[in-house]
């Protein structure tokens, strides 16, 4: 048995063995021994806790000490569907969900009952370590980034729409990623930048190419974002801001 504490700072997400100092204590029976350490992580104002365990994964409320335990839905359930070792969480209290990386996509579930809701996939598989995600600025979608694929998935319908990326190395969830206002189009920014018309694909999923590919501003893109339907404003890790038509692919 093992128990942890949240820190008497609230908020600030991090628990540490129990001890004088500190409060709300809870206790798991079976703490996860194996390669990887114990895990508990805290929404970021500690509404809720995620406990991995030998047992499984347990969703806990430290106001009212209850846990649920995660479950998958059986036609889901694979090696793939599994939460994976170093996972990243997303807390969407509004719409009542967790999101967390999985060997094979993004798992979605239930904060109430601990059910799967979904498992998101990139589209094109995951690399080593699974996939990983990121909530787009406008909070309107939710990208999942896997082996030389992206889907863009509506954030509260979970509807998605897969492409195809030409150079698997360029799709992360750490690189700009945005959608047009009028919903047409996506593009990732990077080392170039990458265009593809959601209202125009193939439907074969290796045809789903960039309709534009233009190198952008000089050196990495390190934000990005669009300031009308064609246009998106860049910012390079070394400051430089530029506008760029993206039907085009110059600088305007």
């Amino acid at each position: 048995m093992f128990g942890y504490s949240q820190q008497t700072r609230p908020g600030n997400g991090l628990l540490t063995p129990c001890g004088r100092q500190q409060r709300r204590s809870e206790s798991f029976d079976r703490p996860y021994r194996f390669a990887s350490p114990a895990r508990v992580s805290w929404s970021p104002q500690g509404e809720r806790a995620l406990v991995r365990t030998t047992e499984g994964y347990f969703l806990f409320d430290p106001v009212t000490r209850e846990r649920v335990l995660l479950t998958y839905m059986p036609s889901r359930y694979s090696s793939t569907s599994r939460i994976n070792t170093y996972y990243r969480l997303y807390w969407d209290f509004s719409h009542g969900r967790l999101f967390t990386t999985a060997w094979g996509g993004v798992d979605v579930f239930d904060l109430n009952t601990g059910e799967q809701i979904a498992l998101l996939s990139s589209g094109g598989g995951c690399d080593y370590g699974g996939c990983t995600f990121k909530r787009s600025d406008d909070a309107r979608y939710l990208y999942v980034f896997g082996a030389g694929a992206i889907t863009q998935y509506d954030f509260v319908s979970l509807q998605g729409v897969s492409v195809d990326v030409d150079n698997p190395g360029s799709v992360h969830s750490g690189k700009p990623t945005a959608t047009s206002p009028d919903g047409r189009y996506l593009v990732t920014a990077w080392y170039s930048v990458r265009v593809w018309d959601l209202t125009n694909l193939a439907e074969a999923f290796d045809e789903r190419d960039p309709v534009i590919t233009f190198n952008g501003p000089e050196g990495r893109a390190s934000q990005m974002e669009f300031i009308d339907n064609t246009t998106i404003r860049i910012t390079t890790r070394t400051g430089l801001v530029s506008d760029w038509n993206i039907v085009t692919g110059q600088e305007v």
